[in-house]
């Protein structure tokens, strides 16, 4: 009875075991001498049964499990055996009888090669099988308040350096006109469009966060670049943006990831495969052409914390959006890849997120079953890095509260943040942007305007006296990784103001229940408000009140070509 190799990454690798025993006592039986004395080894499987070669995979869907022959041919080939694709090899290899060991090895690789790929599998039939109508009420109803407040923070990116630059950018490589570009007369592809409008999305720092990063930068891009194409209805966008968002967020559920720690930008790695299911399921993928594009997602994303405080950051929004796209495209073609980016060793998951830090299995198991969309997405108040919000909650409403001028303030404190957090990355800013990720500018910048809004982050407050006067009374106290109330994502960052009569003020503000939050959510007037705002920036004042009537009741548009033209400029 011979050895079947069931498991394909160990095609080459010689069963030492037996090699070594055979070396030691009498020569085993060999079979097939074939020309030049070649004779033939049966290889035993020890790894995991998931096929992970390309070249392998195709001969596994068509032909069944993979064997060495025990007979050979003059030249070395491949042929079909009883149980299943026969190679003929012309090296001298001794042949290995089956033991009782690798007989019950062989029955360990068949139970677990019957679940192969099926993490992957309910991944992709969640994306393409999942009923419109099983989604709850209240994650449609936060999906289209994340997409509203989504397109407002893209008007205002239109208006931006950085955004002004990525339109360039899409027009200089030229292409077909089917997709909007936000705040702009200029139509690209879906490919393009999606690129812009992520990266006008995220331009800010003013879009909402929450689940695994930036959500909806890295959804509704994606699905308004497909939707426009294919003539999809508002709903549509919706039913996508739930199911890529409930993706996204489940993978990250199931691991450990810490994104201070791994040094990739959340958004990027997750968004990309959030991305590609918002694709999928717009362009209509089976659930096997899913599973491909989320192989070739897996490829794709990018993105290095050490960027936060550039223009680069926010293209990490729109390269998701973009690889989104292009996965789906390709996969729907018949584009192979590998179907195991979550279950290999070298796939996505172990490749981003590191080893041991995630499940597979916790990852998918509940999809369908528990919904975080709708108490998941913080709406943001200020456009800056949300890890700056809490101890701008505190401070701002303790010198609105007790009329506290700058003059009046010996020190300013903050406790409780990481040395991993990012709003550390630029204690002393070069440029405004880089204030946006640095919390001491944020503090220093609240103490003299008692308000954070998007023109708070120019070269001219950067440089103003009254900003670096403010910045010497900031103190910032990093927690110690030996304290044991120490988070890679803290609760609370307490604020303490003395004052120069010697009186201490503290506020600390739950960054999980704070204004924005679902527990404490923006009032529809708030949202808006900041719609309103944004707007303004790229638009004229009736343009702007139209665009609110249409990407209000987006749930309700046929299509989306009325809601894109309000957001044209004419």
């Amino acid at each position: 009875m011979t050895v079947p190799c069931s498991e394909y990454e160990s095609i080459g690798r010689l069963c030492r075991s037996e090699r070594s025993r055979s070396e030691a006592s009498p020569p085993l039986t060999r079979r097939g001498a074939g020309e030049g004395g070649g004779v033939v080894w049966f290889i035993v499987a020890t790894r995991p049964p998931r096929p992970r070669h390309s070249r392998v995979q195709p001969l596994l869907d068509k032909e069944g499990p993979l064997v060495r022959s025990s007979r050979r041919s003059p030249v070395g080939g491949c042929r079909r055996s009883r149980s299943g694709l026969a190679f003929d090899t012309p090296h001298p290899l001794p042949y290995v009888e089956e033991t009782r060991a690798a007989e019950g090895l062989r029955r360990r690789i068949h139970r677990r090669r019957v679940n192969m790929g099926a993490c992957e599998q309910r991944l992709a039939k969640f994306v393409t099988e999942t009923n419109p109508d099983t989604i709850p009420p209240e994650s449609y109803r936060a999906a289209l308040q994340a997409s509203f407040d989504c397109i407002g923070v893209s008007l205002a990116g239109a208006a931006q350096p950085q955004g002004k630059m990525i339109v360039d950018f899409v027009d200089a490589q030229g292409g077909n006109s089917q997709c909007t570009i936000i705040g702009n007369k200029l139509r690209s592809s879906p490919y393009l469009a999606a690129l812009a409008n992520g990266t006008l999305g995220h331009a800010l720092d003013y879009d909402d966060m929450g689940g695994f990063g930036h959500p909806t930068v890295a959804l509704l891009p994606t699905a308004l670049a497909v939707g426009e194409q294919l003539g999809r209805s508002g709903r549509d966008i919706l039913t996508a943006y739930v199911l890529g968002f409930e993706v996204a967020v489940h993978l990250n559920k199931g691991s450990e990831n810490v994104q201070g720690l791994t040094g990739f930008h959340s958004t990027a790695v997750f968004g990309t495969i959030s991305a590609t299911a918002v694709a999928a399921r717009m362009m209509g993928l089976t659930a096997q052409q899913t599973v491909m594009a989320f192989g070739l997602a897996g490829s794709m994303p990018s993105g290095i914390l050490q960027n936060f405080g550039s223009y680069t950051k926010p293209l990490h929004a729109g390269m998701s959006c973009r690889s989104g796209v292009m996965a789906a495209s390709l996969a729907k073609q018949g584009w192979f890849a590998t179907d195991a980016f979550l279950d290999s060793r070298v796939g996505w998951a172990h490749a981003y997120i590191g080893e041991n830090r995630y499940d597979p299995e916790k990852m998918t198991a509940n999809l369908g079953k528990a919904w975080h969309s709708k108490d998941t997405i913080v709406i943001k108040k200020y456009p800056c890095c949300g890890s700056n919000h809490g101890a701008l909650d505190s401070l701002i409403s303790m010198l609105k509260e007790h009329d506290i001028k700058l003059d009046d303030i010996a020190r300013v404190e903050v406790d409780n943040v990481p040395a991993i957090s990012h709003v550390l990355l630029h204690p002393n800013p070069a440029q405004g942007y880089q204030g946006k990720f640095s919390l001491h500018y944020n503090i220093a910048t609240a103490l003299v305007d008692r308000k954070i809004d998007i023109d708070s982050f120019t070269d001219a407050k950067l440089n103003r006296p009254e900003y670096r006067e403010a910045r010497e009374k900031t103190r910032v106290n990093v927690m110690s990784n030996w304290d044991p109330e120490y988070e890679h994502g803290p609760t609370y960052n307490p604020v303490t103001i003395t004052l120069k009569n010697g009186e201490r003020l503290s506020k600390r503000t739950n960054r999980r229940t704070m204004h924005g939050a679902p527990a404490d959510p923006l009032s529809e007037q708030e949202l808006k408000d900041k719609f309103r705002s944004c707007a303004r920036l790229c638009l004229p004042e009736k343009q702007v009140e139209e665009a609110i009537d249409s990407w209000w009741s987006l749930d309700r548009a046929p299509k989306l070509t009325e809601a894109l033209k309000s957001v044209t400029p004419r």
